[in-house]
């Protein structure tokens, strides 16, 4: 593979192991939850599935407000955590191990027997995420990072497609790690590592994940005895319910971490911020009338309306931004619009998508757009069509009135 790759790829929204603890989703598994950036659980309206749609063996289902696990089924391969949009799931396996300054960082996949023995072995390839290679390279001060690749994937179950499934975020991660102003020696590559002896490959794994699976739950059974005379291990905590939030922002520690991850690495190259990075891209029309309701439908709270005196400012935070099209959806002026991530200026505050001068409703006093031709603040114009109808059901506008008699 190329050290400095040509065409930039999206970024994969996922990380994990960030020192934050996660609830064990099931006693006897090996994932993890982080309740509070769940969108399932506190935006079920949204629809996320990705955790449940990326999961090989169909182990993970949402259930009413909560995620279930089928420990018996689940090999802890990680896609799951992976594909979270907001890092809300952790698999045990993939967190960060100890890293020496200056000492190259060797990666491989647990079931691939033809890699070097100090290499750091993982449950997949797949788990791993962009941000995992930033915080390896950032650890390693610029000593080699490399994924050993065996071609074990070939017949491996977890590997949907045939393929490594963690080329992605590799790829993602060279391009950020080059924009932070690292030289292409240092960014994280793939080594396709020889075949066996006589040819052969690694063909002990195959898409019979049954052994993988009894190991993975009388393990699981031994950590449930620990977890119950209360010994939480690692990042982990016995499993427990957890109540949806109103109104409050749902966690999104990957976005911070990746903008926290690249900083570093530039200021490590003596740079203040990298000179770019892939980003949301949100942008608004002249329709816009500050009304606020696509930063109430935001669920990580990337979109904000700021009110200063006269004028409001609809912020936008494209770290927080999970490219979930809930503001586009909700805007009643449809004035919103999202595209896909791309590469873009490297942002260290919030953008100014909108700025609109206010007035007040003349009933409540409420501020709404100045340019707004309605009068009255939405709330208020509610209120008097219901008492429009409210008086017209009661006093026809079409009733005769009653005849009077001849006075004859």
């Amino acid at each position: 593979m190329s050290a400095t790759p040509h065409d930039p790829p999206q970024l994969p929204t996922a990380d994990v192991g960030d020192g934050r603890r996660f609830a064990r989703l099931h006693a006897l598994g090996r994932v993890g939850l982080r309740a509070e950036a769940c969108l399932h659980i506190h935006r079920g309206y949204l629809g996320c599935d990705a955790c449940e749609a990326s999961c090989p063996q169909a182990c993970l289902t949402r259930g009413d407000g909560a995620l279930e696990l089928d420990p018996t089924g689940c090999t802890a391969c990680g896609l799951c955590a992976a594909a979270c949009p907001t890092g809300a799931l952790a698999i045990e396996g993939f967190g960060p191990g100890p890293t020496a300054p200056g000492r190259p960082v060797g990666i491989a996949c647990e079931k691939a027997p033809n890699v070097p023995a100090d290499a750091r072995r993982v449950p997949c390839l797949g788990g791993l995420t962009s941000n995992d290679y930033l915080r390896l390279c950032l650890e390693s001060d610029g000593a080699a990072v490399t994924v050993y690749d065996d071609g074990a994937c070939e017949r491996c179950a977890t590997a949907c497609e045939g393929a490594n499934p963690g080329v992605a975020a590799l790829e993602a991660a060279q391009w950020a790690i080059a924009a932070a102003g690292a030289p292409g020696k240092s960014l994280p590559r793939i080594a396709q590592t020889a075949s066996l002896p006589n040819g052969n490959r690694a063909g002990h794994a195959t898409t019979d994940t049954v052994p993988g699976s009894r190991r993975a739950f009388f393990t699981g059974l031994t950590r449930a005895l620990v977890g119950g005379l209360g010994r939480p291990t690692g990042l982990f905590e016995p499993p427990r319910s957890v109540a949806a939030r109103a109104r409050v922002p749902v966690a999104n520690p990957r976005g911070e971490l990746a903008r926290g991850l690249l900083e570093a690495l530039a200021r490590r190259h003596a740079r203040h911020a990298p000179h770019s990075a892939m980003l949301a891209r949100v942008e608004t029309s002249d329709a816009c009338r500050a009304d606020g309701v696509c930063a109430r439908a935001c669920p990580t709270g990337a979109l904000a309306l700021v009110e200063a005196g006269s004028v409001a400012s609809l912020q936008f935070e494209p770290w927080r931004c999970i490219d979930c099209g809930a503001c586009e959806r909700y805007c009643p002026e449809k004035a919103l619009s999202q595209t896909p991530p791309r590469w873009s200026e490297f942002a260290t505050a919030p953008v100014v998508l909108a700025r609109v001068a206010l007035r007040e409703c003349p009933d409540c006093g409420a501020t709404l757009a100045a340019a707004d031709d309605r009068g009255l603040c939405d709330r208020c114009t509610k209120s008097r069509r219901l008492a429009q109808a409210g008086f017209a059901l009661f006093h026809p506008a079409g009733r005769e009135a009653p005849a009077t008699r001849d006075p004859h």
